[in-house]
């Protein structure tokens, strides 16, 4: 069989067998984890041979990258050109913390990497709209965003933030030396509340222990990440070895493309 037609994903995740009691349990076990926590770590997901190989594409990608860096509220509104004087100055959309890292564009990558032959594995999209309770995924098409990556470079980080979309899956591809930890506080605000004042205490003290989750993703560690309402963020990169994490978008509807403003937000162009 052709390789481009084999699912890349490691043996021990049943996804190509959807009526298999064992596919049915570890659907279950996810929701049960995603609705507790809203973040579910599946190791191994895909095999180091793999990850190794992916890994290359990005280092030799990342001359073609575009740097973010600045300073953002929990909302990831960028106030280097000011903020919004109207709101008292505690409210947390006028409090900053900086976020920086280099962003790697889905077209710098090879046509034919496995991360877009993971990305569009039948098995992984019906996988994944399974343990996230939706009737159906599909992969985002756009060039730039469908997949991309996110190299942290040792003084990098992302401070605390909601997403502004409902779930988000990644791919470990390499661990930092030191730092670039990733930490979460679950379900910090609702659609009913958005807690404000904890919301601004922590923005203000970014490092307060209380509450606070942390999650170690080895490489090759598929993520989903409920990051709407759960408060989040990158702790610093330090030491000689780069954070690096593949983003791979889905959208329940088919052919989804990322607006041009997000385009060149993310990537610095629209093409």
């Amino acid at each position: 069989m052709d390789a481009s037609h084999v699912s890349p994903v490691a043996a021990r995740y049943p996804l190509d067998r959807p009526g298999d009691p064992d596919y049915r349990a570890l659907v279950g076990r996810c929701r049960e984890v995603l609705r507790d926590t809203g973040a579910l770590a599946l190791p191994g997901f895909l095999p180091p041979a793999l990850v190794r190989e992916v890994r290359s594409h990005a280092r030799a990608a990342m001359p073609g990258g575009y740097r973010m860096s600045g300073r953002y509220n929990p909302y990831s509104e960028d106030l280097s050109a000011g903020d919004d004087l109207s709101l008292p100055p505690d409210h947390p959309a006028r409090l900053r913390l900086p976020a920086s890292h280099l962003s790697l564009a889905g077209d710098l990558l090879p046509a034919d990497s496995v991360l877009y032959r993971l990305h569009r594995d039948p098995s992984v999209c019906r996988f994944l709209a399974d343990a996230l309770e939706s009737p159906a995924l599909y992969p985002v098409t756009d060039p730039l965003g469908g997949v991309n990556v996110l190299v942290y470079e040792p003084g990098n980080a992302n401070g605390w933030h909601f997403d502004s979309v409902s779930f988000v899956v990644s791919l470990m591809l390499q661990n930092a030396s030191e730092g670039g930890c990733y930490e979460y506080i679950p379900w910090m605000r609702s659609d009913a509340d958005e807690n404000l004042a904890e919301v601004a205490r922590r923005m203000r003290s970014p490092d307060l222990p209380d509450g606070v989750h942390r999650i170690t993703l080895d490489p090759g560690t598929l993520f989903l990440f409920k990051g709407r309402h759960t408060l989040h963020r990158v702790t610093r990169v330090m030491g000689d070895r780069n954070r690096i994490i593949a983003i791979l978008s889905y959208h329940r509807t088919p052919g989804w493309q990322v607006s041009e403003g997000t385009r060149l937000a993310l990537y610095g162009r629209v093409a």
